[in-house]
């Protein structure tokens, strides 16, 4: 709540720990920092540190404190924050603690008789899966419906068999389909949509179970419902039901009398002519296409809609007011969901992704990255703060939104080919609900003692990155998760996950506020904020006018064996391409990057006077090729050396890359070669062969000679300007047989570290030849 007390001055052991919500401010500090904000739209971090200390004073935050806090709000890492940036993250740090603790401390579990079933004995229709699932608000029964227009009653203990089932009117015929249903607590009725009947109504209380209203098509001007929602009004008691169609439209019904309203056709019975009793109807476009879910948000007083067109509206309900049009989705949205706690809009559709945003704000919060397929539900968990997905290929994934994990992933064997068709929560008794022609819940379980058992790190750590900038160390495991570490107390700033193939090469940009990653996979290299963990670019190892083999690689084209040419799909009217055989024995190799790097040239004014910076990201791996894409927005590589893949080069696998101001690329293999490029050219500038494979490549600037070192053993100082061998200098002592594994030199270059493949580390000083031994 703002304005609430201030906490008091956190001691020094939790200094990476600290987070950030509303309740942390006085009314009076959140205006303050709103009008630095209007007044320069952006602050730098000096600006962020400066006014922030000065607004909260310094007794609470120290600088340090401040920065690191910049760093985690600075989502796109383009040094600067703006106002959205800072209430969006302020959003979704609230309740950090509870989040944090109930999500990783609880996890959905099947219950003791759940059989995972190969292939499950049912088979069923399309028909026979449950579109729609409510819960009866008195005896907290479910109230499930089919597609095909059968309406069941499940005990929540006993979901083998319903304890009752009707028929609908849509039952009766071969073609209708049923979209939505939605239970009407005031009045006690069942409202359904369907493609042929409309909107009926069905009365539960009633032994028959027979449609008792039904809206005239004229009302809806023809259109098809496709989803339904209700609304009560706590005062009057009255209820709204809303309905959007397949045109964009929303309609409204407002019920004036709880019990006694009536609607009809006037082809039910009850009237000769259509008949609106007791309730009012409205409508109004919303849309451009389909309105594929519809839901009344309490908290916000607003109708959410969700949209074919690819928008979601927030529309408050009270003044008919738009207040919020978001349109980041790049196809349709299928679904969403509000997020109580966090106050944010869970949103997805054709797209892999859940999108994460504010209703108070334009920007985009965050993004939940994880399916491989277009994602059709989300709904959001309150007794474990996490939000519930659920994939088109029956997956379902949970979510921490607050660090943008995965906690969990559900295969529920208990339906057909594993696939899931529905889900619901159910917050009485804490169950996941999965639906197909069947139901299946997944209670909800403590994880006691796990929370103090887990550690940071669960894998090996494959890689260990120094900021010197801030102070903070960067600790990456063999299953891509990245733990952000203060170096002055040993304290874990923040963890996460980065990749879902193992991360090979890391390095940090020339800022120390970015990530770059490569993977084993080979096939981008991506750039991320470490601070929080948000994914800013993938940069792309093909050009995008590769479309062959795009074709080629996503199963779009199909490989004539007898002809051998392929098969382009009927909407590409283009002639076939012959392709040459390739035995199927045969696999491609991985092309796993082993070393990247961020490049920044600094060219003098032919006057003199200032110079020039341009920024660059490289790559090299096991396609024994460089890549440098500019250090800008564009994904598409600058340069590739060598540009064909059989042109000179390595002929073995690259295994380290270093730059050499102020024009060249030098590289180093598996075959034992040293190469420099021409970063402007790309050109083979000079080749340097020796007798075993380069395991590392390091330029100290002060030393100003390219420093290798061998698997062997063997040290190599060599002068890229001038491209001479300085000296070659054997590093084993009494003819130990042991390999160097690791070496890295310090800022001065004045010491080399190696590690050993027996575990020792050994220091040697650079500035002497013969090189001593300092300390092993």
């Amino acid at each position: 709540m703002v304005g609430g007390p201030r906490p008091s001055e956190p001691p020094a052991s939790n200094l990476g720990s600290i987070s950030l919500n509303e309740s942390m401010f006085k009314l009076s500090e959140l205006m303050k920092l709103h009008g630095v904000f209007e007044q320069d739209s952006a602050l730098t971090e000096k600006q962020f540190v400066s006014h922030f200390g000065s607004i909260l004073g310094g007794d609470h935050w120290t600088p340090t404190q401040i920065s690191q806090l910049f760093m985690k709000i600075d989502a796109n890492s383009d040094g600067t924050v703006d106002w959205d940036e800072f209430t969006n993250f302020m959003f979704l740090n609230a309740n950090a603690t509870k989040d944090s603790s109930a999500t990783s401390t609880a996890a959905f579990l099947p219950r003791d008789d759940y059989v995972a079933e190969e292939t499950p004995v049912t088979t069923h229709r399309a028909r026979d899966v449950f579109v729609a699932i409510e819960t009866l608000p008195r005896s907290g029964q479910y109230l499930a419906c089919t597609h095909g227009g059968v309406i069941s009653t499940f005990a929540p203990t006993a979901l083998a068999a319903p304890l009752q089932s009707f028929k609908t009117a849509s039952a009766r015929s071969k073609s209708d389909w049923i979209s939505s249903m939605v239970y009407l607590r005031v009045s006690g009725k069942v409202a359904v949509a369907s493609m042929e009947a409309g909107v009926v109504f069905y009365d539960l209380s009633t032994p028959d179970k027979k449609i008792v209203s039904k809206i005239p098509f004229s009302e809806l001007e023809h259109a098809t419902p496709l989803s339904l929602s209700t609304m009560v009004d706590e005062g009057s008691m009255r209820e709204s039901l809303f309905i959007g169609d397949d045109v964009g439209f929303v309609t409204q019904i407002v019920f004036d009398e709880p019990t006694t309203w009536h609607v009809c056709d006037g082809e039910i019975g009850c009237h000769s002519d259509p008949t609106l009793d007791g309730c009012k109807i409205s409508r109004v476009e919303r849309h451009t296409d389909y309105i594929s879910c519809l839901e009344f948000v309490s908290d916000l007083n607003c109708l959410v809609s969700a949209s074919h067109d690819g928008s979601v509206k927030v529309v408050d309900i009270t003044r008919g007011a738009l207040k919020r049009d978001f349109r980041q989705h790049r196809g349709a949205v299928y679904s969403f969901a509000w997020c109580k706690e966090p106050k944010l809009i869970a949103s997805c559709g054709l797209e892999r992704q859940v999108l994460l945003w504010s209703p108070y704000s334009i920007r985009l919060v965050g993004r939940l990255v994880g399916h491989t397929c277009s994602i059709k539900q989300v709904i959001w968990n309150a007794a474990s703060y996490s939000l519930l997905s659920l994939g088109f290929d029956g997956l379902v994934r949970v979510w921490d939104v607050k660090n943008c994990k995965c906690n969990q992933v559900i295969e529920d064997a208990s339906h057909e080919r594993h696939k899931v068709s529905l889900l619901a929560f159910d917050a009485r008794y804490k169950h996941l609900i999965t639906a197909s022609s069947a139901l299946n819940d997944w209670p909800l379980h403590p994880m006691v003692g796990v929370q103090e058992a887990l550690q940071p790190h669960e894998h090996p750590i494959c890689k260990i990155l120094f900021d010197p900038s801030f102070q903070q160390v960067v600790s990456i495991d063999t299953n891509a998760h990245v733990v952000l570490w203060n170096l002055l107390d040993g304290s874990m700033i923040s963890n996460f996950d980065i990749s879902d193939s193992t991360i090979t090469a890391a390095a940090l940009d020339e800022s120390g506020r970015r990530l770059i990653t490569g993977s084993h996979a080979g096939d981008d290299v991506k750039l991320w904020n470490f601070s929080n963990g948000s994914l800013l670019t993938t940069l792309k190892k093909e050009k995008d006018d590769h479309h062959l083999d795009a074709l080629l690689r996503f199963n779009r084209a199909e490989l004539d064996d007898d002809a051998g040419r392929v098969k382009l799909p009927p909407s590409l009217h283009t002639q076939s391409v012959h392709v040459p055989r390739v035995p199927r024995c045969i696999a491609p190799k991985s092309n796993e990057v082993t070393s990247v790097l961020s490049i920044t040239t600094s060219i003098p004014f032919s006057s003199g006077r200032g110079f020039t910076q341009s920024k660059y990201i490289a790559c090299t791996g096991w396609d024994r090729r460089v890549y440098v894409w500019n250090d800008s927005n564009a994904t598409e590589y600058l340069r590739c050396m060598p540009e064909k893949k059989r042109a000179t080069g390595h002929t073995d696998d690259v295994l380290s890359l270093t730059y050499c101001p102020p024009k060249s690329i030098a590289t180093g293999g598996v075959d034992g070669c040293v190469i420099l490029w021409g970063l402007n050219s790309g050109d083979v500038m000079h080749k340097f062969q020796f007798s075993s494979g380069i395991e590392a490549l390091m330029y100290p600037p002060k030393l100003g000679l390219l420093v290798g070192v061998t698997t062997n053993a063997t040290l190599v100082l060599i002068n890229p300007r001038h491209t001479v061998v300085h000296a070659t200098v054997d590093l084993r002592e009494d003819d130990a047989l042991c390999e160097v594994r690791v070496a890295r030199c310090d800022v001065d270059g004045e010491l080399l570290f190696t590690g050993l493949s027996n575990g020792l580390v050994q220091v040697f000083r650079l500035t002497c030849l013969p090189l001593l031994c300092v300390e092993n």
